[in-house]
């Protein structure tokens, strides 16, 4: 196979003879900013225990019922879980960050069945669980 002329198109280097191409990172002079994280260990805790919902207040320790996708009104199943925090600052839970406000907090849920923690917003609260219902 005969190799054809190299042409550079910032920031990909293109052989024309096979078509191949392959991203290079351009030179720099100044360092790539690092997003700083801070440990949830270190993070202060929230004081807000309770949120109210379109179901009434949901508290922290209330075993709760909700739509973990798409909403209180989506047709999805329900799962069931403990309230485990009221998040109204940017903190990881779980394993994803959750952004969070006092204005726009997220309710940190335990899901009974797996029991992983995951934020969700108040209105995927459909309520709590009846005493001896499911």
């Amino acid at each position: 196979m005969r190799a054809g002329p190299r042409v550079a198109l910032s920031p990909f280097t293109v052989d024309t003879a096979t078509c191949d191409s392959t991203l290079h990172d351009p030179p720099s002079s100044t360092p790539t900013p690092t997003r700083r994280s801070t440990p949830p260990s270190t993070m202060s805790s929230s004081k807000i225990t309770e949120v109210h919902t379109g179901h009434g207040a949901i508290r922290v320790g209330d075993h709760v019922r909700y739509r973990p996708v798409g909403g209180g009104d989506s047709i999805q199943t329900e799962s069931q879980g403990v309230v485990e925090e009221i998040v109204t600052e940017e903190k990881h839970v779980g394993s994803v960050n959750v952004h969070a406000t006092p204005d726009l907090p997220r309710v940190a849920i335990r899901n009974d069945h797996t029991q992983k923690v995951t934020a969700y917003r108040p209105e995927n609260i459909l309520g709590r669980v009846e005493e001896g219902g499911d």
